[in-house]
C-alpha cells in the first residue's frame, strides 16, 4: 500500500483526542441515597458497567472515524503489478492525432473535437511539478512544452487546433516524444498516444522501452469503425480535349463498409455547374468505376470536382477535384527546312475550321536559338541535325509539359540525333534505313487516343505505301502506335516529363510514300498535335495535400505570383529563373480543393489537390497488436469518466479513498444515534 497525500497522515495524531477526552471527563455516577445500602451496591455496579461499555463504543467510533477523515486526505492506494510510479513529479507527452481522419464525423461529434476534450482531460490530471508536452501529430516541429503553472498555453493551443488534411507524421512524433522522454530529469514519465487510430499511418510503428519508470497509453476515441464512401481517383480518358466537344472522365469508388452501397447520388461539377449526374452501386468492401461525359462550354483551366452527395462521415475524401485544360488555341511552333514539308503541315493543321491551332514558322537556319517559351507543341519535319544546346532546351521544353513531333528527312544525320536529341527525349535511337520494296502499316492500335472515335468498330485505315523509312529501336517506355509490317515501329510514343513527344519512322516527302496523298495523314497530325498537349493519365496539375511541390512557367521575366489557396487566402510565391521559364516551389499544400496561381489579376495556372487516400479506412487497427509493437502500452478508454482515476490506479495503484470515505460517513451516523439514545436513557 502507497499513500498519495502521505504529508495528511501527520493528522492522524488527531485521533487520540477522543481517548485524552475520555480520560479527563469519565462518567461518575451520581450520589443516590436509599434506605437499603445493599441495593445501592448492586445498583451502581450494573449501571456502571453499561455505562463503560457504551463509553467505550463511542471512543472506538470517533477515534475510527478521525482515522477514517485522515486516510481520505491522504489517499490510500494498494499497489498493483502495474503500479510502478510514486508521488514524484512526472513528465508527460501527449501525442495528438490531428490529421485526415480526425475531421470524421461520428455519433458523439467530430472525433478531434473527442480527442481535444481527451487531451484536455489528461492536462487536469497534471499535478504540481509536472511538465507537459502537446506533440501535434500532423506537425510535430509545433510541439509545445510547458510546467503545470503554464498549462493554460497547452489548453488554449488544444482549445485553436483544428484537423489538418495530411497523414500524420507518427514516425517522427514518437520519435520526439521518447528523446524528451529519455532527457528528462523527472522521476516519472508518460507518453499519451491520442487518436482514433485509423488509417495506415500506424501500421508500421514500433517502440523499444524507454526506461523503467516511462509509461505509454494508448487512448482511443471514437467508434471502432466507420461507414466511408471513397472517391479514389478521376481519370481523364479522352485526350484531345476541346470546347464544345464531349470528354470522358472515368471516377474510381470505394465503399469501405460491411455493407453494400445502393444508389449513391455521384455528381460532376464543372466551375460550380453541375454537368452529370449518376447512381452506382458497390458491393461491400468493395471498388467500381464510373464514366461520366461532360461538355465543356468554355476553354481555358477549367476547375472540376466529382462529389458524393450522400452523407458521409468523412466529407474531405468523399470528393475529388480535378483541372481540365481546354485549350483556346495550340501554339505549335514549326520547323521545317524543306518546302514541300511545310506545305504538307500547312494544310493538315489549317484544315480544321475551329481555329484551333496557331501556327508558326521557325527560321531553319536560326531556330536553334529561338525560345520555345509561350508554344504548346514543336514540330521537327526533315531537320537533318539539332546542336547539343538545342537538344537540352527541347528536352526541358518537353519535361514542363510541351509537346514535341518529330518527322523524318531524307538527309538526316541519324547517328547525331540518336546521340543528340533523341537521346535527350529518351529515345533509343535508330537502327538503319529501310528501303526496299513497298512497306505498309502493321496492326493499328485503334483504342490509342489519337485514333479514338476515328474510325467504326469495323473499319480500319487503308496503310499508304511507303518507299523509304527509319528502322526505330524501341526501349523500356517507348508505346508504338502503329506498327509496320515488318515489326518496326512506324508511330513511336514516350512520355517526358510532363510532356509528350511522338517520332514518326517516316518523311513528309511524296518521294518517299504516298502517305501525303491518303486521307488519313490531316487528321492524324492534327489529332498528334492535340494528343502531346494533353494531360492524359499523367494529371501533373494534381496535387495531394500534406506535401510540397513546385511548376515551372514559360514566363520571359521573374515576378513574384501569389497562390490562391482554397480558403480565399493569399500566399506569396518567389520566383527562380530556371532553363524554360521561372520555378515557383510550394512548401506544403494544407487544404484539399483548387488552388489558382496569379501575377497581379492575371490566373497563370490552376492545380486541384487532393487528400491521401491511405487514410480512407476507417476501421480501428488492431490495438492489441499495437499495444506489442509499442513494448506493452496500455490501452485507457478514453470515453470513460473515471479517466482520471484509471491512470492514478495505475500511476499508484487502486485508491481506496471511495470505501474510506463511506466507512467515514457509516462511523459518524453510528455514534449520533448511539450517543443521542444514550442521552434518552439519561433522561
Amino acid at each position: 500500500m502507497t499513500f498519495l497525500y502521505s504529508i495528511f497522515l501527520a493528522a492522524l495524531a488527531a485521533a487520540s483526542i477522543p481517548i485524552l477526552l475520555h480520560i479527563l471527563n469519565r462518567y461518575r455516577l451520581p450520589l443516590v441515597e436509599f434506605s437499603s445500602l445493599q441495593f445501592l451496591q448492586k445498583l451502581q455496579k450494573r449501571k456502571a458497567r453499561r455505562v463503560k461499555l457504551r463509553q467505550i463504543i463511542l471512543l472506538l467510533i470517533r477515534t475510527l472515524a478521525l482515522i477514517a477523515l485522515v486516510l481520505v486526505f491522504a489517499r490510500p492506494a494498494l499497489q498493483s503489478g502495474e503500479a510502478t510510479g510514486s508521488a514524484a513529479s512526472v513528465e508527460m507527452v501527449i501525442v495528438l492525432d490531428e490529421g485526415i481522419t480526425s475531421s470524421a464525423e461520428s455519433k458523439d461529434g467530430q472525433l478531434l473535437k473527442l480527442s481535444v476534450q481527451t487531451c484536455l482531460d489528461l492536462v487536469d490530471l497534471a499535478g504540481r511539478g509536472d511538465r507537459i508536452t502537446l506533440i501535434p501529430a500532423s506537425s510535430p516541429q509545433r510541439a509545445i512544452t510547458v510546467p503545470t503553472a503554464q498549462r493554460e498555453l497547452i489548453v488554449q493551443r488544444l482549445e485553436e487546433t483544428v484537423p489538418r488534411f495530411v497523414v500524420p507524421d507518427i514516425d517522427l512524433s514518437l520519435a520526439m516524444a521518447d528523446s524528451i522522454l529519455d532527457n528528462s530529469d523527472l522521476f516519472n514519465r508518460e507518453l499519451y498516444l491520442v487518436s482514433p487510430f485509423y488509417g495506415s499511418a500506424w501500421d508500421t510503428l514500433n517502440r523499444s522501452a524507454s526506461g523503467e519508470m516511462t509509461r505509454c497509453f494508448i487512448l482511443p476515441t471514437g467508434p471502432k469503425k466507420l461507414e466511408n464512401l471513397v472517391v479514389t481517383d478521376v481519370k481523364l480518358k479522352s485526350s484531345i480535349l476541346q470546347k464544345g466537344e464531349p470528354i470522358e472522365l472515368e471516377a474510381l469508388f470505394r465503399n469501405y463498409s460491411e455493407r453494400p452501397v445502393q444508389d449513391a447520388l455521384i455528381s460532376v461539377y464543372l466551375e460550380e455547374d453541375r454537368v452529370a449526374q449518376a447512381s452506382i452501386d458497390l458491393p461491400a468492401e468493395g471498388t467500381v468505376s464510373h464514366s461520366f461525359s461532360i461538355i465543356p462550354e468554355r476553354s481555358g483551366l477549367l476547375a472540376g470536382k466529382i462529389k458524393c452527395e450522400d452523407i458521409d462521415p468523412l466529407v474531405s475524401d468523399s470528393r475529388r477535384y480535378f483541372i481540365l485544360n481546354i485549350p483556346d488555341s495550340i501554339r505549335v511552333l514549326c520547323i521545317a527546312p524543306d518546302p514541300v514539308d511545310s506545305l504538307v503541315l500547312n494544310a493538315a493543321l489549317t484544315s480544321d475550321r475551329t481555329g484551333l491551332v496557331d501556327m508558326r514558322w521557325g527560321d531553319p537556319a536560326r531556330w536553334e536559338t529561338s525560345l520555345l517559351a509561350g508554344y504548346d507543341v514543336l514540330i521537327l519535319a526533315g531537320v537533318e541535325s539539332v546542336t547539343q544546346g538545342a537538344a537540352e532546351r527541347i528536352g526541358e521544353f518537353s519535361e514542363q509539359g510541351g509537346g514535341v513531333i518529330i518527322f523524318q528527312g531524307i538527309d538526316s544525320d541519324l547517328a547525331g540525333l540518336s546521340r543528340g536529341l533523341w537521346r535527350r527525349l529518351g529515345f533509343s535511337g535508330a537502327r538503319e534505313t529501310i528501303g526496299s520494296g513497298n512497306i505498309v502499316w502493321g496492326k493499328i492500335d485503334l483504342e490509342h487516343p489519337i485514333f479514338s472515335g476515328m474510325f467504326d468498330k469495323k473499319g480500319s485505315p487503308r496503310s499508304p505505301a511507303f518507299r523509304f523509312a527509319i528502322d526505330l529501336a524501341t526501349g523500356k517506355g517507348d508505346r508504338v502506335i502503329v506498327p509496320l509490317a515488318n515489326g518496326r515501329p512506324f508511330l513511336l510514343e514516350r512520355q517526358v516529363g510532363h510532356g509528350k513527344a511522338l517520332m514518326f519512322a517516316v518523311t513528309l516527302n511524296p518521294e518517299s510514300s504516298d502517305f501525303i496523298y491518303t486521307g488519313i495523314i490531316a487528321p492524324l497530325i492534327f489529332r498528334a498535335v492535340g494528343y502531346v498537349i494533353s494531360v492524359g493519365d499523367d494529371n501533373s496539375r494534381e496535387w495531394t495535400t500534406g506535401y510540397g511541390s513546385h511548376w515551372v512557367l514559360p514566363l520571359s521575366r521573374a515576378e513574384t505570383a501569389q497562390l490562391e489557396t482554397p480558403d480565399g487566402n493569399s500566399v506569396d510565391l518567389s520566383p527562380r529563373p530556371v532553363v524554360g521559364g521561372v520555378e515557383y516551389a510550394i512548401s506544403l499544400i494544407e487544404q484539399p480543393g483548387v488552388y489558382n496561381m496569379r501575377i497581379r489579376e492575371r490566373i497563370l495556372s490552376r492545380f486541384a489537390a487532393n487528400v491521401s487516400t491511405t487514410q480512407s479506412n476507417l476501421y480501428r487497427i488492431d490495438l492489441s497488436d499495437l499495444t506489442d509493437r509499442l513494448d506493452g502500452a496500455i490501452v485507457l478508454r478514453s470515453e470513460n469518466e473515471a479517466l482520471t482515476e484509471e491512470i492514478n490506479a495505475i500511476r499508484f495503484g487502486r485508491e481506496l479513498w471511495r470505501p474510506i470515505t463511506a466507512l467515514f460517513l457509516i462511523l459518524l451516523v453510528s455514534e449520533s444515534l448511539i450517543g443521542r439514545a444514550w442521552r434518552r436513557r439519561k433522561d
